[in-house]
């Protein structure tokens, strides 16, 4: 009886482990899993290596046929390739790559001539500046002789200054002499102040190169030129006008004196006699006795 009741309990122990085994998932948990199936990608976690024509970064990415610059032969060539001209016999420079000659860099010999050259070029900038001044300062002497002819001022009267007398028209000539003698630069200033100036345009970069300084040349000898042709033009238009002015006085003159001989009686012809002496004659026996 024991060994049957033993035998009888052994089943019942089997049963109870499986049904523990096969106990599913309560209903509960399901949705937990489906929410943090969508929000992240299945290959997530994946060890897989993508494909070639994908990869951002490294291998080799697919080109695409607009992404490539057309030729005259059909072959496309890729955007911001160097090209190369076709190889010609005799000719070195056909391999050469189509970009611009880089200009080498200044020598400090080169340095120090073109900072020499933006010193000339300034100091000739401060001598117009002198030049400007003394056409400023200056009485021209055409603009002294045109009010002496119309006789606004008398170039040969007396100007009393201080306790002697000069006439006025040598007080204009010393006055424009003292301004060109004394508004000048002089050499020995130049001299002096163009090391330091080099030594300034070589340390601001102040360089002025052969090209632009030959074209300041050019500019102030032009510049220069052109004012000297109209003060020369200027002055012949003073002259001539003063010569027409001359030519018209004469003129008057002569019409005036022409004017005078017409109403003046001609010489060969007397005046007429008084009514009294038209009845006077000479008594018989001429004249009278002696």
């Amino acid at each position: 009886m024991a060994d049957d009741k033993k035998e009888e309990s052994k089943p019942t122990t089997t049963t109870d482990t499986k049904a523990e085994a096969k106990v599913e998932p309560k209903k509960d948990d399901a949705p937990a899993e489906t929410s943090a199936s969508t929000d992240l990608p299945a290959d997530l976690f994946s060890d897989k290596i993508p494909g070639e024509e994908v990869l951002p970064l490294d291998g080799q990415v697919k080109e695409m046929s607009y992404a490539a610059l057309p030729t005259d032969g059909g072959t496309p060539v890729a955007a911001g390739a160097t090209t190369f001209e076709e190889a010609k016999p005799g000719d070195p420079s056909a391999t050469a790559p189509t970009t611009a000659p880089v200009a080498p860099p200044p020598t400090p010999e080169e340095m120090k001539s073109q900072a020499e050259q933006t010193a000339d070029l300034m100091l000739k900038g401060y001598d117009k500046i002198h030049v400007l001044g003394r056409y400023l300062g200056k009485v021209a002497d055409n603009d002294l002789a045109q009010m002496h002819a119309k006789g606004k001022i008398n170039l040969d009267q007396q100007l009393p200054i201080g306790k002697k007398r000069v006439r006025i028209g040598d007080f204009f000539d010393e006055y424009n002499q003292s301004i060109d003698e004394n508004i000048v630069v002089s050499e020995e200033f130049k001299t002096n102040i163009k090391p330091p100036l080099v030594r300034v345009c070589l340390k601001h970069g102040w360089l002025l190169n052969d090209e632009m300084y030959i074209l300041t040349l050019l500019a102030d000898d032009v510049v220069t030129k052109t004012s000297m042709l109209i003060g020369l033009k200027k002055s012949a238009n003073l002259i001539l006008d003063a010569c027409q002015q001359m030519m018209k006085a004469t003129n008057e003159r002569n019409a005036e004196s022409k004017a005078k001989v017409k109403e003046a009686p001609p010489a060969d012809q007397h005046p007429p006699m008084p009514e009294e002496a038209a009845d006077w004659h000479e008594p018989e026996g001429g004249g009278p006795e002696a």
